[in-house]
């Protein structure tokens, strides 16, 4: 019995380590025939100097990473020493604000969360503010925790009457007017500060930065607009922007 056990273990480790050879050998076929899908669908790590390489001078990269206890920041901008900066952020806690400030966009009628996406902006963006002076094009990496924030309606000021009316709004939860729906134009939102960029990872910033080298040299140009009517539950169509 024993034998008829290890002959059968023996038998799988060696279907294992076949199914392994013809998956490296498809890889490696994938990746020659088709660099640019494996590059896509295979990412490799960038290091610090390949990114910087891909940079433009007044870009910086700004990589946001969460850990349990910790959320660890890089700034990466070319021509300069990398910055590293890290705080005892938990990740729950940080988590559970990103959802909470996403959450209060989802209704033009509700006043959005000034004060939640102000801290935000304390945590992620305010340490680094000495390293974004000259900045004029932010690309940030986030992780998956960070991704689904909308980085521009982060607000860089709480200062002012605009922000505190706000943020007693925001308080109540209560329907807002179209008086008080101005005063959000008066609020300091991150994207006033920097036009930004945001990707998925460094990988997926190569390709994009590449993508853009090919099409210059093309002669077709597209332009599109869309407005389409999706199917759902919702009523209204389109939205409201106030402007400065």
């Amino acid at each position: 019995q024993d034998a008829t056990v290890r002959e059968k273990l023996a038998a799988v480790k060696s279907e294992v380590q076949q199914i392994q050879q013809d998956l490296e050998k498809t890889l490696s076929q994938l990746e020659s025939r088709f660099p640019q899908y494996a590059e896509l669908a295979f990412p490799k790590p960038l290091n610090l100097q390949a990114v910087q390489d891909l940079l433009k001078p007044g870009e910086a990269v700004v990589s946001l990473a969460v850990w349990d206890r910790m959320l660890q920041i890089w700034v990466v901008r070319p021509g300069q020493s990398p910055v590293f900066y890290n705080s005892g952020i938990e990740k729950t806690k940080l988590s559970d604000l990103v959802t909470q400030v996403r959450a209060s966009l989802g209704s033009a009628k509700r006043p959005f969360d000034v004060q939640g996406s102000h801290q935000l902006y304390q945590w992620l963006f305010q340490p680094l503010e000495a390293h974004l002076a000259g900045v004029d094009n932010l690309i940030i990496i986030p992780d998956e925790i960070l991704l689904p924030l909308p980085f521009g309606a982060l607000i860089t000021d709480n200062d002012g009457p605009a922000f505190k009316q706000l943020a007693q709004l925001s308080s109540t939860g209560n329907v807002i007017s179209q008086a008080e729906f101005g005063r959000y134009s008066n609020v300091e939102w991150l994207i006033t500060r920097f036009p930004i960029t945001v990707v998925p990872s460094a990988s997926a910033f190569k390709l994009l930065r590449q993508s853009v080298q090919r099409s210059q040299k093309e002669t077709d140009r597209f332009i599109g607009f869309g407005d389409p009517v999706l199917s759902g539950s919702g009523q209204e169509r389109g939205g409201k922007m106030p402007f400065r």
